[in-house]
């Protein structure tokens, strides 16, 4: 996936975007996607290269292997003609990236003030 800010139009609320095709500030063009945001499994569903659909926007993500966040790939495939002309067709890309809460048991670093010393 390309590093950078990518736009997308919220269609639900609260977590639905249909991200827009458009080119990244390197000149990289970025297909038509979807965004969804679960919060009660805190997850980040990202597919790129399929249309937004309107009836179910999560349908994109149903039988689909997801792609590790860290990986790297091309988002298009050569495919050649008999013809010896080349033409590029879009490959779904899905990303999935969840959120986890790591709970601290030390100390706050808040501490209680001195005592004064009393000298009798």
């Amino acid at each position: 996936m390309a590093v950078g800010i990518i736009k997308a139009y919220l269609k639900k609320s609260p977590a639905t975007y249909r991200i827009i095709a458009q080119k990244t500030e390197s000149g990289k063009q970025i297909p038509e996607g979807t965004l969804i945001f679960d919060a009660s499994t805190s997850t980040l569903n990202i597919a790129i290269g399929k249309a937004f659909d309107n009836v179910d926007p999560a349908s994109v993500f149903n039988n689909v292997a997801h792609t590790d966040v860290a990986a790297s790939g091309a988002t298009q495939v050569k495919v050649k003609t008999k013809t010896g002309v080349s033409k590029s067709k879009n490959k779904l890309m899905v990303y999935t990236a969840s959120k986890t809460e790591q709970n601290s048991t030390g100390t706050t670093g808040v501490t209680a003030p001195a005592s004064p010393n009393t000298q009798q």
